[in-house]
């Protein structure tokens, strides 16, 4: 891609067909037959050769003096900009012709199209208007997907045409035209420009309100009024667009296309709503009223994000227009159409708030929530009754393919145009020449991996692309048949946005036979996908499902004709008296080989299709640079490791009986021929054909031969997790293989023959597996960074290293977090300690859920572990303190796709500092050389760039009571500290290292003078540069691969020697460990056998060999469940849930609080520091795990568990606790379902009537709260605390100073000593009480009391 020189200088796209884009597109106005020949073949070669286009006449006109500017007075720049202007709107139009324009193309077109019409200065004519109204309607239809802007363009301009037309002032201001739903003010009527940042050029100014719709006022003279139409003779025909019945229709079927876009639809409709309002207010008449009251409550039935406004605005309407005593009947029964979609409304709510990017828009990491959002939809079915409300979609949307419809849409409008990683480009940053420069010099820096990596993503995005098309596709050919005509329009879009993509060409070509349409018009779409490879260059793949679909269509076509003269042949027998059957396509199908001519033609098509697929193969790859500057791979001309074609002949084949299978034999032989080394499966197939053939010998042969071959793995990376996954696919396919030839021989084979077979299988089975965990355990095994070998064996070292060595990068930012759906944050050792990443890419659709034969990129990055972080960061420092994360973005946007961004902080050098994590490692490339560069354009600051694992030290083997603190007052004197990570603390207290990044690498490395400093007698300072390429490997790694866990034992004496002869049978036991029950645990006798178990084998292997013989098997009438144990050193009980479940250990809950108000950069580590030395134990011990939830700053909290209940009562009672320093925290407890108990404020009352506390999560709590809080005493007379005394005087009135305990007057744990007690505690001088509150409670708990 990088070695195509896109000059903007370049021209027409006719003129850019030579070597740097080779097969650019043919002329537009070029006709006859090779056109039509050569139509998809265009639409896929000039895509980037139009953008380069455009991108070129953009630059032009940047190029030129700004407007108004005094630089030139004869006036040429203004007649070149106008000539400019004019081509690119037809460079534009052009382009829509050929290619699918994307959503952001299509409001430049428009706005550049209505700009250009008003720098005319007058009104258009009756024909411009038809072609400005035109062009609007076509965008919303041919854009893929709905996109509400385009619908806002089209309905704005047609408003603000009508009011001008109708001489309606309501209509004709921004002002007036905002000033209902929440619009009004000067800032919902200011405007924005799309055509000036691209062009140069402005005047057609958009409403900021609703994105995309027109001002008023800037298309205001493109209408004539009424009058000046009368007067040129031309008022019929400007009444047929502009009239009153006119734009009603349009604006109604524009609001009935989006109406189904839950968050933005009112944007479209709230131009219907004031063009009624504004007829109803010029003309208010009976009829016009109940039209108006019509539109409302058909809106009122459709579940739109602002339905509790248009509720509101249909109340405020009844009131005015209606007589006041009709008001309760209407608003009644429109409450009966509200009420349905508001429930409804709320079954959408789930999902569209996971689809929400962090400012509140859409974004593409949003895959898999748009995968449940359709699969609840698509999947709903009609509902019996009595089961109503049980489905997950809403009742009144359950059977509602619009509904459905509108979803698809607005996932097409995110995923369904998939451009290439230029094309993005093009449409992110105008082309400015220093921009142009850059991106230039950045193309030629890039390297064949980069390319490499760019050119997978771009094929992931194609590959998502058609998967959504072919769901939608597939949803339509099973809908009602009134969508029959738009499951056409739609494949036929599909094709053009996913050019090359034999899947949806067969889906449209199936379509077509199954409505029966000419078969030449399938022919003709079959070889507009063979021509000149379109298919092909997308791979093997592609063409197999081109080739697999023109063999269905043939069958379908045969069978049809077949069914004619099965239908013939039954007419007959019927008037000779014969009773007739019943005929149908199933039984056409069923019958079909019957009739030799019908197989033959399949057959003959089945033949053409694997001779293709045979070429395809065979050719050499094109020398040189792909059509877009790809490099060529042979990945394109693999052959299909999944033999369709091969299978579907043959099961074609044995149809016909032992003929036809003779005449697949040769294929077979020719399949073994060539595939047979590199493909295990055509061994697997030829045995299993030649074996239902009846050849007994060839079977065994295959099989056997198979049974000994070595066959490489299918590993199509170079990383380890590649091989791996390779590995495990080998494994099972040769099981497949072993199974199969074992299930062969119990049918033809000997008694010798089956034990050969049975022993060969478990011999090669035990050597794959063998061979798999070899591999495996040298990519799973959890590794420590080796900086820790820098100084040798040091004290308390080895425990340290247990814990692997997390990213380099802080990831709390705001993106981070809206990527985490259940608001669970895992830390990133947490992570690369399960092998799982929370923040991987988002898997894609409901159709990439691991499809047979359709391998999923984001998928297979999931199961490669963790993402590569340390690779794929880097530093940002120098910046002004006042830069911004938005021009960071900017800065690093056009480097690659950007995962989290963190910061900017201002450093303690004054300056501010940033962490960027990209997507991809290739984008760090890119991203080092804005090193030097200026964050600003208008201010010469050079920032510094540098990778992220430079910067950052690994710091391990300090006492445990140090804190955030000390760490920083250490390592601080060396440089500015941009952040200090510490370890997660949700399953351990007990891991002590940390994470300093510095804001550049010379301070990281001259902070290594650290390194083995003396801090007490037994302890060493252990300080490493944090390096991802070199690794530790556990020392008890391995252990942990060879331990079992068994449950489902009996309760006998006799267990242990049981479990060791059981286990024994598939290697060595090394030990053998069963738990018995404890005195503390109430379930069960002290000492009694548990019924689990621990088996540490002697190797890996021999412990999965067990594992995969003996789980789930029955031993003693019970099921045995063997399982790996957890890893040493780590709990085998799972971690807490992020809720406590009903009816979990109470002493847990009782020992855990909630704590609120942490900020949206807390760490588990600093909550525990901050915790402890509230609780006087600074070195550890009080905190046993955290689980922290991120929020909006400020509004984060955590569950922490405590060492015991005391200590979680001590500190619910301790006073201003605060994070560091800054952020007051809020400590309530843990109530009895795992909810925060909160106190109710003054006054209130429970359900029940008495006042309290409640629990958010559900129920009453007074668990370790004052008594005060509680709402009594208890049954009976209840028995006071330390300090308290039961009043003996009246209660003190509500008002007074003082209040009771258990009064309702406060929350206060103020209580009066009786008034006859004697001098002691709780008296004061003369004898008067001396009241104790909750500060006297604390200060007494602290051992201080005064």
């Amino acid at each position: 891609m990088a070695d195509v020189d896109m000059s903007l200088e370049e021209g027409h796209p006719d003129d850019m067909r030579g070597e740097q884009l080779d097969g650019a597109p043919e002329p537009m106005q070029a006709k006859g037959k090779d056109k039509d020949k050569d139509k998809d073949q265009n639409q896929r070669r000039s895509a980037l050769a139009y953008r380069t286009w455009i991108r070129s006449l953009q630059a032009k006109l940047l190029a030129l003096a700004p407007e108004g500017s005094s630089a030139k007075t004869d006036g040429s720049d203004t007649q070149r900009r106008g000539k400019l202007l004019q081509e690119l709107e037809d460079a534009y139009r052009e382009a829509s012709q050929t290619v699918v324009l994307s959503e952001q193309e299509w409001q430049l077109l428009l706005n550049i199209h209505v700009l250009r019409r008003v720098r005319l200065g007058r009104p258009l004519s009756p024909a411009e208007l038809e072609e400005t109204v035109g062009l609007h309607e076509r965008a919303t239809t041919e854009s893929v997907g709905v996109h509400v802007t385009l619908y806002a363009a089209l309905v704005s301009l047609l408003v603000g045409l009508h009011g001008r037309y109708a001489g309606l002032a309501g209509l004709g201001t921004s002002q007036a035209l905002l000033d209902e739903d929440g619009l009004d003010g000067s800032s919902a009527a200011a405007t924005y420009e799309v055509a000036l940042p691209w062009t140069g050029c402005g005047g057609c100014g958009l409403l900021q309100s609703i994105p995309g719709a027109y001002a008023p006022e800037s298309i205001a003279l493109l209408a004539p009024t009424a009058s000046q139409a009368e007067e040129a003779n031309l008022q019929q025909a400007f009444d047929d667009r502009l009239g009153e019945d006119a734009i009603r229709a349009a604006l109604r079927t524009a609001c009935s296309r989006c109406a189904g876009h839950v968050p933005e639809s009112h944007k479209v409709w709230h131009f219907l709503k004031k063009f009624e309002l504004t007829h109803l207010q010029a003309d208010p008449s009976p009829e016009r009223t109940q039209g108006v009251q019509e539109v409302f409550l058909a809106r009122l039935k459709i579940p739109h994000q602002k339905i509790d406004e248009t509720f509101q605005s249909f109340s405020s309407f009844v009131t005015r227009w209606l007589p006041a005593s009709d008001y309760e009947t209407t608003m009644a029964s429109a409450n009966r159409s509200y009420a349905p979609a508001k429930q409804a409304l709320a079954g959408h709510h789930r999902y569209e708030d996971a689809l929400q990017g962090p400012n509140g828009t859409y974004y593409l990491g949003a895959a898999s929530a748009w995968a449940t959002y359709l699969s609840t939809y698509t999947n709903a079915r009609p509902t019996h009754p009595k089961a109503k409300g049980r489905s997950s979609a809403p009742t009144s949307d359950a059977t509602d393919p619009e509904t459905v419809l509108v979803l698809f849409e607005r996932c097409l409008a995110i995923f369904g145009l998939p451009l290439t990683t230029l094309e993005q480009e093009f449409l992110t940053a105008p082309p400015h020449a220093a921009y142009e420069a850059d991106r230039k010099k950045r193309e030629k820096a890039m390297s064949r991996e980069d390319r490499e990596q760019l050119s997978q993503l771009d094929t992931s995005r194609w590959k998502q692309a058609e998967s959504v098309w072919e769901d939608l596709g597939s949803f339509l050919a099973t809908a009602p048949p009134s969508y029959q005509t738009l499951l056409l329009s739609t494949l036929n879009k599909a094709i053009r946005a996913v050019p090359g993509s034999g899947l949806l060409i067969a889906l449209l070509m199936r379509s077509l036979a199954m409505l029966r349409r000419p078969k030449d018009e399938t022919e003709q779409i079959f070889n507009s996908g063979l021509a000149n490879d379109v298919c092909a260059e997308r791979g093997t793949e592609s063409l197999v499902s081109l080739l697999v679909g023109r063999v269905d269509i043939e069958r379908e076509y045969c069978a049809v004709a077949f069914l004619e003269q099965l239908q013939e042949e039954r007419k007959h027998e019927a008037d000779q008296g014969d009773e007739a059957m019943t005929l149908d396509m199933d039984t056409a199908h069923a019958q079909l080989a019957n009739s030799e001519a019908h197989w033959a033609e399949v057959y003959a098509i089945l033949e053409y299709a694997l001779s293709i697929l045979d070429n395809h193969i065979s050719a050499p790859a094109p020398k040189g640079k792909g059509k877009r500057g790809e490099e060529h791979s042979d990945v394109h001309r693999q052959p299909d490791s999944d033999l369709t074609l091969q299978r579907y002949i043959t099961a074609w084949a044995e149809r016909l009986g032992a003929a036809g299978a003779s005449l697949v034999e040769p294929m077979w032989e020719s399949t073994l021929a060539s595939q047979g080394g590199v493909n295990i499966r055509v061994w697997q197939e030829a045995a299993n054909f030649f074996a239902r053939k009846g050849d007994v010998q060839r079977a065994r042969t295959l099989f056997k031969q198979a049974s000994g071959r070595r066959f490489p793995t299918r590993a199509t990376g170079g990383n380890a997790q590649a091989g791996t996954d390779g590995m495990q696919a080998l494994l099972q396919a040769k099981t497949a293989l072993l199974q199969d030839w074992v299930t062969f021989e119990h049918s033809w084979g000997s008694s010798k023959d089956v034990q050969y077979a049975i022993s060969r299988s478990k011999a090669e089975t035990a050597k794959l597996w063998e061979a798999y965990y070899q591999r495996y355990t040298s990519h799973a095994v959890q590794q420590a960074p080796s900086a820790a070998d820098c100084d040798g064996h040091v004290a308390g070292q080895d425990a340290v290293m247990d814990s692997t060595e997390a990213s380099t990068t802080h990831v709390d930012t705001t993106s981070a977090v809206t990527h985490r759906a259940a608001g669970k944050r895992k830390a990133d050792e947490d992570e690369e300690e399960d092998g799982t990443s929370t923040n991987g890419r988002d898997v894609s659709l409901s159709f990439a859920t691991g499809k047979k034969g359709r391998p999923d990129d984001s998928q297979q990055e999931q199961s490669s572990g963790k993402r590569d972080r340390e690779h794929s960061s880097v530093v940002v420092a120098n910046m002004p303190p006042d830069a911004t994360q938005a021009e960071v973005r900017a800065l690093f946007n056009r480097c690659g796709h950007i995962q989290t961004l963190s910061g900017p902080i201002v450093l303690s050098d004054g300056r501010s500092a940033a962490v960027v994590e990209f997507a991809n490692r290739s984008a760090v490339t890119g991203a080092l050389t804005r090193n030097g560069k200026s964050i600003r354009a208008d201010v010469e600051e050079d920032i510094s760039v540098f990778l992220g694992h430079d910067c950052t030290l690994y710091v391990t083997n300090f006492p445990e009571e140090t804190t955030d603190g000390d760490i920083r007052e250490r390592f601080g004197k060396y440089g500015p500290i941009f952040s200090v990570r510490w370890p997660s603390k949700k399953f351990s207290e007990k891991r002590r290292f940390v994470y300093v990044q510095y804001a550049n690498p010379e301070a990281a490395k001259a902070a290594l003078v650290e390194n083995g400093v003396k801090l007490s007698e037994t302890t060493k300072l252990v300080v490493a540069l944090s390096d991802p390429d070199r690794k530790k490997k556990r020392s008890d790694a391995q252990a942990n691969l060879k331990e079992l866990y068994i449950t489902g034992l009996p309760r006998v004496a006799t267990v242990a020697e049981e479990v060791r002869a059981l286990f024994e049978q598939y290697g060595t036991v090394d030990d053998l460990r069963i738990p018995t029950a404890k005195e503390k645990d109430s379930r069960a006798l002290e000492g009694q056998i548990q019924g689990i178990a621990f088996v540490d084998m002697h190797t890996d292997l021999e412990a999965q060999r067990a594992m995969r013989e003996l789980n789930s098997t029955t031993y003693r009438g019970k099921v045995l469940s063997v399982t790996l144990a957890a890893p040493r050193g780590a709990s085998h009980v799972k971690a807490p849930p992020s809720h406590y479940e009903r009816g979990a250990g109470g002493a847990q809950k009782a020992r855990s609080v909630i704590v609120r108000g942490l900020p949206l950069d807390a760490q588990e580590g600093l909550i525990q520091q901050t915790l402890d030395l509230a609780l006087g134990t600074p070195g550890g011990g009080s905190v046993k795990g955290i689980e922290w939830t991120p929020g909006e700053d400020g509004k984060g909290l955590a569950r922490v568990e405590l060492r015991d209940a005391a200590v979680a009562g001590k500190l619910l009672l301790l006073p201003d606790v605060a994070y560091d320093g800054k952020h007051p925290l809020s400590i309530v407890p843990l109530g009895t379902r795992g909810g925060a108990v909160e106190p109710r404020g003054r006054g209130q009352q429970s359900e029940g009537g008495s006042q309290g506390t409640t629990t958010t999560g559900g129920e009453s709590s007074t668990m370790l709260l004052p008594r005060a809080a509680r709402t009594g005493l208890g049954r009976g007379r209840g028995r006071g605390g330390l300090g308290f005394a039961r009043p003996s005087a009246p209660r003190v009135p509500s008002g007074s100073t003082a209040s009771h305990g258990n009064g309702s007057g406060g929350d206060s744990m103020d209580v009066d000593a009786p008034a006859a007690a004697s001098a002691g505690v709780g008296a004061g001088e003369g004898g008067q009480t001396v009241k104790r509150g909750q500060d006297d409670f604390r200060a007494m708990l602290r051992g201080n009391r005064g």
